[in-house]
């Protein structure tokens, strides 16, 4: 077995691991599968045959997701805080990636739209301000 497939199946493992410790209320496995999703997900860059920026960029932005999800499994305002400007930053480098890629600003037009539209009826239910 090639080791894409065990880093491919490792995430797949640590994500459903992380979904079920959320859902079943275990921090202490939660603790542990966050991260390791994402150490797996940039196992897969390491270990796939990418190079040059499109590289670099699958590299950066998974890691700034790693730093986000240790952060918020903190509960201190500092940690929020952190974690905040790690997303925006992860973000921004999948954007860079993207547009390295040349993906069609319609993609990224049709992609805000459809976030938006299934985010809009949540976040009026769980508003707490």
């Amino acid at each position: 077995m090639s080791l894409l497939v065990l880093l491919w199946a490792a995430y797949a493992v640590a994500a459903v691991a992380d979904w079920w410790a959320i859902a079943a209320g275990r921090r202490a496995v939660e603790v542990i599968a966050k991260p390791a999703a994402m150490v797996a997900l940039i196992g897969v860059v390491l270990a796939s045959d990418l190079t040059g920026p499109t590289r670099t960029w699958l590299l950066v932005a998974p890691a700034l997701c790693l730093v986000v999800d240790v952060m918020f499994l903190g509960d201190s305002e500092p940690a929020f805080r952190g974690g905040l400007a790690a997303f925006l930053l992860g973000h921004l480098a999948y954007a860079v990636l993207f547009l390295h890629l040349g993906v069609a600003v319609s993609w990224w037009l049709a992609g805000a739209v459809l976030t938006l539209a299934l985010l809009l009826p949540v976040g009026g239910r769980s508003r707490s301000w």
